[in-house]
């Protein structure tokens, strides 16, 4: 072949539409779909929950993007919406998710490090979910058994309850408007002294003791109740209280103690050197004026 048409012949090939085309093909990325891709809690046996609320077996996630693609969203199947504790983790980080919950508000709220705002805050409301679903001493008891099998709580007590009563409309005297302001007293401080402390007084001095300090569940929301909550078989004084970390053994330390008896006296002025007391408290009444100066003086 002449030299000349040897040469028109690579020209025709180089300048060729379908060369050029293969040449830009060569020349860039070749473009993948996008792929929506998902967190998830990883550590599940059986379920996993993502970043979208979803749930679905652990067969059924999709390796390549991390989602469920079939799963239930905001499943709240093993929670109870009272103490917002739910007995599988899973459930509890998608019904954590559910926008009902707020779950910006434990982004606010929890720290990487509990209570240690050095190590800064979680970066999603998903990584904050699966941290405030993370079983804690807060759900604890005698420091190695779980208070309830709602062990998984995203509630800002992090505590699951047990009995039937709430803070809300608990305690005495609620036919007589709303019910008293529980105080958690100091070391050693009587009830007397606890609810002055928060310029009150205390109430219900020698009457039966309020259904709201019979509650181990209320107990737990004022203290840490490490040890347990038991119930005292009568009112002990200065029941109901927590014992402090340093009492001696025979005093049952870091035990919250609710009196069993309904019909024992509340004491205000009870004290003890080894307890904190939990205190039903109302405002104090502000002085009545001084009628005599008013007056004018006396007469």
């Amino acid at each position: 072949m002449p030299r000349t048409s040897a040469l028109s012949l690579v020209c025709i090939l180089i300048l060729s539409p379908l060369t050029r085309a293969s040449r830009l093909l060569l020349a860039r990325d070749i473009p993948f779909r996008n792929l929506v891709t998902c967190q998830n809690t990883k550590s599940g046996r059986d379920l996993l929950a993502d970043d979208g609320g979803r749930v679905c077996p652990r067969d059924a996630i999709d390796s390549s993007t991390g989602c469920c693609p079939k799963g239930r969203t905001h499943v709240c199947d093993s929670c109870h919406d009272g103490d917002r504790c739910c007995s599988v983790y899973e459930e509890c980080v998608s019904c954590c998710l559910s926008p009902l919950h707020e779950p910006q508000t434990h982004l606010q709220r929890l720290y990487r490090g509990a209570d240690r705002p050095e190590t800064g805050r979680w970066e999603t409301v998903f990584q904050a979910c699966q941290a405030a679903c993370r079983t804690s001493s807060h759900s604890t008891q005698h420091e190695n058994a779980f208070i309830a099998l709602r062990k998984h709580c995203y509630s800002d007590t992090g505590r699951p309850r047990v009995g039937n009563t709430t803070l809300a409309g608990a305690g005495s005297g609620s036919e007589q408007g709303s019910p008293p302001r529980l105080v958690a007293g100091g070391v050693g401080q009587s009830c007397t002294q606890a609810c002055a402390a928060g310029r009150g007084v205390c109430v219900g001095d020698g009457g039966p003791i309020p259904a709201a300090l019979r509650d181990c569940d209320i107990l737990r929301d004022h203290f840490g109740c490490e040890a347990g909550c038991a119930a005292s078989p009568s009112g002990g004084g200065v029941h109901p209280a927590y014992i402090k970390p340093k009492a001696p053994t025979w005093q049952l330390p870091t035990m919250c103690i609710a009196p069993a008896a309904s019909s024992a006296a509340f004491n205000c002025s009870a004290a003890s050197a080894a307890v904190q007391r939990l205190c039903p408290c109302n405002d104090a009444e502000p002085p009545l004026p001084d009628t005599q100066h008013a007056a004018g003086g006396s007469m």
